[in-house]
């Protein structure tokens, strides 16, 4: 399995446990977009709360130029942190420390660190 695919499996696995763990009723759904092809992959919270149409996105990374992006977080959870870790275990590299977002941890060797962008993306700085 390439590194690519390995990303895609890594981004989904992530999405869909946090999709697992969203407490929904029974007018919001939550809903998984999973676009393998252009790598874009969301998790939504959809549906009303009484006139009020919910539709934020929850959760949202793109895997572009051979990086992974969070494009967004809504959650009060460090889903970067994890995705690491999930990388790491994928990719058999020991647990990694996540490290902060100037730098790297002494033992950390995949992905080099994780940097912010103008539109608050945060990009995770790992070659494909």
């Amino acid at each position: 399995m390439d590194k690519l695919t390995k990303y895609q499996e890594c981004v989904k696995t992530l999405l869909t446990n946090y999709a697992s763990d969203d407490v929904s009723d029974n007018d919001i759904e939550v809903q998984l977009i999973l676009d393998t092809e252009r790598n874009h992959y969301q998790c939504m919270n959809v549906g009303w709360q009484g006139f009020n149409r919910i539709y934020p996105c929850v959760m949202h990374f793109d895997i572009k130029d051979g990086k992974i992006w969070l494009q967004q977080n809504l959650t009060d959870r460090n889903p970067a942190e994890e995705l690491v870790d999930l990388l790491q275990k994928s990719l058999n590299h020991p647990s990694p420390t996540l490290p902060d977002v100037l730098g790297r941890g002494q033992n950390f060797k995949f992905p080099p660190f994780i940097r912010g962008d103008k539109g608050g993306s945060i990009r995770l700085m790992q070659e494909v």
